[in-house]
């Protein structure tokens, strides 16, 4: 019979060899994809897109796996944290089902959002991460026909194709992913919050947690971003998941505490454009701080050498995008001038009082001030003292943060006044909103509870309607253009259509057979004998119509042998531009000129 510390042991050494074995597996395919892949452009691509789905995969079963055990090791009990935060969770999940009623979750920035649910579609059939634009939809199955890859970051569309798998194909399943992220934030702020203002230590802050999560509802942007369907508000969750994680690792430091932040840190690094340098501030500073040991490495190699092969998407993917920055010519995509001009239209936004910007300008105000004055003291010593430990994760926090507004400020579309831009800011302005709350513990006679929640209320109140009417969205024509468009296409009832309009992407997401006006030029008799032959029930074209010429502009001109019915519908989007829905029609079913006329004339 094997003594117990023997066969523990033994069991240790096989698990070890075990990760081991598998952390060799992951590094000798990260160095053949790269060696593969360089080679050639086109094998660079053909890489990207059908290797990236199964290196997700890989980095989302890791990071299953050690959240696991992380959870274990600290002796986690799920019984336990639901009978403690049951109010909070409660709590949370009614103001999030208040959100989704009073902000209707759509499309705000279009081609994002659009590509995204594409990419997500191509992850659930076909295994591939490539965006599907041009397509056609008959005998009940969706059909590509025209693929490009994706320049955006992987890891949302990866989370929304999990929905996918459960719920088919829907986009509705991206809103609900934001909508799944805005409750658990709520949650995590609340539980923090009443965590660290515990009835036993701070009686007189037993519902402070209550102010913070009405200050994150009250901010616009933090409520806009989470009814869409782009990955900016799930990148901030992750961001601040990825933070919290820190702040364990630096308390605790224990093997699974590092390893379960590295892969979090990893997974990170595919939710922003930037995220990567996260990765490089938090490791670097924590190696500088003397916090990273051998010892620390000395278990779940499988974890640290999975870091090429996750970085492998990373470099293919701005490799073959490299100048996709859709700047004008002559601009560059970074500078110092964009960093001025940017920073200095955010003050120009948060000294706008109105109600028009999603930023709560006074919230955001009282926070600067507030942080002013904390760093201040913490600078001076005086009433604010710190840990090492803490120390430390406020400077990683500052420098990361630091770090993201210096690349989003300095970016040529880091202009928070645009309303494609302004996501950018829910990870900055999230962060502000709750400086309130820090204040309370550092001057609760100052701001005590009871001010603290008149206070959060009333920002609720006066901003939560900002994001229900969200002018500032749609203030950008493409936006009204396609909530137009896709309300009509709805209200037809079936999918079996072929849409041509200037961005066939976006009713691609949809499930919408779809072209552009150039493909459909090229292919019209094609097109026209499946119109004729009954594969598609109707061909359906939105066009942008000139109220100068009261024609197509130039480049939504079809040709001549399509024959157009008279205007489904007609919308205005500018002074200078209507939209204009009409249908594809057989010659010999088409109203003659003069039926037109008189139809024109008696509406």
């Amino acid at each position: 019979m094997n003594h117990p510390s023997r066969t523990h042991r033994q069991a240790w050494q096989n698990g070890m060899s075990l990760s081991l074995l598998c952390g060799l597996i992951t590094l000798v395919m990260a160095v053949g994809l790269f060696a593969y892949g360089i080679s050639s452009a086109d094998r660079m691509r053909d890489l990207f897109g059908k290797s990236t789905y199964y290196i997700l995969w890989i980095l989302f079963l890791i990071w299953l796996i050690q959240c696991g055990i992380f959870l274990r090791s600290i002796a986690f009990s799920w019984k336990q944290f639901l009978r403690d935060s049951w109010p909070v969770l409660v709590v949370a999940l009614l103001l999030t089902v208040m959100t989704a009623t009073a902000v209707p979750s759509k499309f705000r920035v279009l081609s994002d959002e659009a590509n995204l649910a594409s990419v997500s579609r191509s992850m659930v059939h076909a295994k591939t991460v490539y965006n599907y634009t041009i397509a056609k939809n008959y005998y009940f199955t969706f059909t590509p026909l025209v693929a490009e890859l994706e320049k955006r970051p992987m890891l949302y569309p990866f989370f929304a194709h999990l929905l996918h798998l459960v719920r088919g194909y829907d986009v509705k399943n991206l809103f609900l992913l934001n909508l799944l992220l805005l409750f658990f934030l709520l949650a995590a702020a609340g539980i923090l919050v009443r965590r660290a203002f515990s009835s036993a230590l701070f009686p007189e802050s037993g519902s402070v947690w209550f102010s913070a999560l009405f200050l994150l509802l009250s901010c616009p942007i933090v409520t806009l971003t989470a009814t869409s369907a782009g990955f900016d508000f799930f990148s901030a969750v992750f961001f601040g998941w990825s933070f919290f994680l820190l702040t364990r690792f630096i308390k605790l430091r224990t093997p699974e505490s590092l390893a379960f932040l590295w892969i979090n840190l990893l997974l990170l690094a595919h939710a922003r454009y930037e995220s990567f340098i996260f990765f490089g501030i938090v490791m670097c500073g924590l190696l500088i701080s003397r916090r990273l040991t051998p010892d620390l490495f000395s278990r779940y190699h499988h974890v640290y050498l999975v870091a090429p092969l996750a970085l492998v998407p990373l470099v293919f993917q701005r490799i073959i995008c490299h100048g996709k920055y859709e700047n004008p010519p002559g601009v560059p995509v970074f500078s110092v001038r964009h960093l001025v001009t940017n920073l200095k239209h955010f003050f120009q936004c948060i000294s706008d009082f109105t109600f028009f910007y999603p930023y709560p300008n006074l919230l955001l105000w009282i926070s600067l001030a507030l942080a002013i004055a904390l760093g201040m003291l913490w600078y001076l010593r005086k009433s604010v003292t710190v840990s090492s430990d803490l120390r430390l994760f406020l400077a990683l926090l500052l420098a990361s943060l630091g770090a993201y507004l210096a690349v989003v400020f300095s970016y040529y579309l880091g202009d928070p006044k645009h309303p494609t831009s302004a996501r950018f800011f829910v990870l900055p302005v999230a962060a502000l909103a709750l400086l309130p709350v820090l204040a309370h513990r550092v001057w609760p006679r100052i701001f005590s509870q009871r001010l603290l929640l008149a206070g959060s209320v009333g920002m609720l109140l006066l901003y939560f309607p900002v994001a229900s009417e969200d002018r500032f969205t749609q203030s950008l024509e493409l936006i009204r253009e396609t909530e137009h468009s896709v309300q009509f296409l709805q209200r037809l009832q079936s999918r079996n259509i072929f849409v041509i309009a200037d961005r066939p992407g976006i009713y691609s997401a949809f499930q919408y057979g779809t072209a552009d006006f150039s493909y459909a030029n090229k292919n019209r008799k094609e097109l026209l004998a499946e119109l004729d032959n009954h594969l598609y029930s109707r061909i359906v074209v939105l066009q942008q119509i000139s109220y100068d010429t009261r024609t197509p502009l130039q480049s939504q001109v079809l040709d001549p042998e399509f024959v157009l019915s008279q205007p489904a519908a007609e919308y205005q989007i500018t002074g200078n531009y209507f939209l204009r829905i009409s249908y594809v029609v057989r010659p010999e079913s088409a109203p003659s000129r003069d039926a037109v006329q008189r139809a024109v004339l008696q509406q």
